[in-house]
């Protein structure tokens, strides 16, 4: 219930917040404080743009690092699932999906050579 009413972005930061004051200061370079800026916004900016729901676009190497880490997840979640839940029989290929863009290949499941197939 929480996750429905929060959403994850600030079950992140909250988190972060019970988290962050177990970990020593990381170096004479970069605070506790800064630290914990940083991840902050790598946890609100994951989402990549606004449209996307971010708060905030991201803004530092680690940030856009995991918002495309978070997207490419996503993205082969999506392939793998059309390809295990596709009930198009024998083919080789699922049927075209508008939601990717593509018909994905399932690979030949009984060792016979690939069939043209339109």
């Amino acid at each position: 219930m929480k996750g429905q009413l929060l959403g994850h972005l600030s079950i992140g930061v909250e988190m972060l917040h019970e988290k962050i004051g177990k970990v020593p200061s990381c170096s004479a370079n970069r605070s506790r404080a800064s630290w914990k800026l940083r991840l902050k916004h790598v946890i609100l900016s994951h989402h990549g743009s606004h449209e996307h729901g971010s708060p905030r676009v991201p803004m530092t190497p680690e940030a856009i690092a995991l918002h495309h880490i978070d997207n490419l997840d996503a993205k082969v979640h999506t392939y793998l699932r059309e390809i295990r839940d596709d009930r198009a029989g024998p083919s080789a290929w699922t049927p075209y999906n508008h939601s990717t863009g593509r018909r994905l290949f399932k690979g030949l499941r009984d060792g016979s050579q690939p069939v043209d197939e339109e």
